[in-house]
């Protein structure tokens, strides 16, 4: 299952955007304490320390190819993404389920289908 890692928050000239996907991965993959709030608490800090930057997206409805499009840039020397995500949106209730995780964790679990929408193309 393919994770995007999403940056959170808006990053100087030259840096990602709030809403930029970063990369995609795969599920296996091993984040950085500074990727992920729990390899943050997985390294003994505490979770109210941890300065957070980055939201991971997982999406089990879609290949690694297509995930990698969803981080693509306009040409190989430019950092600005091609597409924006919102990813303020994707959190929400499930009856099944109760809360989501991507405000408490910074981590949530959704189908491509349902948050298709919230992927716009930045020009």
């Amino acid at each position: 299952m393919p994770i995007l890692i999403i940056r959170t928050v808006a990053g100087g000239l030259g840096r990602y955007a709030d809403g930029d996907p970063v990369s995609a991965v795969p599920d296996d993959h091993v984040f950085g304490r500074m990727e992920s709030l729990d390899a943050w608490k997985a390294d003994g800090k505490l979770e109210i320390n941890w300065p957070g930057g980055f939201a991971l997206i997982k999406l089990p409805d879609i290949t690694m190819d297509e995930a990698r499009e969803l981080c693509s840039s306009h040409s190989a020397s430019d950092i600005k993404r091609k597409y924006t995500f919102d990813f303020r949106e994707a959190e929400r209730r499930s009856p099944e389920t109760g809360r989501d995780t991507l405000n408490t964790q910074s981590q949530i679990t959704r189908n491509y289908a349902e948050i298709k929408s919230l992927f716009s193309a930045r020009l």
